[in-house]
């Protein structure tokens, strides 16, 4: 019997460039959907200007008296609600801003609690916000003795 030695076949070494390249494009698949998803489910601010109002729940705001301070931004449902973020800034001419931090109560309608120590004509900005949208809606604020 003769023997013979087989001779070892070498293949390329390229099974780490294809798990480089499988990972690469993995994450960028991951982003690019990560992107369309998130742009999809965030909801839409485009008519909230136009739409929102801003008011107290009770009239007239009285000085000293805990008031809570409404915003209606549009009908959006619960789970679009919470991804949004309402915030207002308040301040009587010449005097510190109060900031406020609204909560969402339902369907739409945000709200904060705040007390205001002097009378007057208060100037405020309500801003809402999402991951990629923002929109400033000014209002007053009448306070009496």
């Amino acid at each position: 019997m003769s023997e013979f030695k087989r001779s070892k076949q070498t293949k390329p070494q390229l099974t780490i460039p294809f798990i480089l390249f499988g990972l690469i494009g993995l994450f960028m698949f991951i982003g690019i959907m990560n992107t369309m998803l998130s742009s999809e489910l965030t909801p839409s601010l485009e008519n909230v200007s136009e739409n929102a109002e801003v008011y107290t729940k009770k009239e007239p705001v009285r000085i000293h008296e805990r008031t809570t301070l409404q915003a209606y931004i549009g009908a959006f449902n619960d789970h679009d609600a919470k991804r949004i973020d309402v915030t207002a800034r308040v301040n009587l001419q010449g005097g510190e801003d109060k900031k406020l931090q609204l909560r969402h109560v339902e369907s739409g309608l945000f709200e904060a609690d705040e007390r205001f120590d002097e009378p007057g004509l208060w100037q405020g900005e309500l801003f809402v916000s999402t991951d990629v949208d923002d929109v400033e809606i000014p209002f007053t604020l009448s306070v009496q003795p």
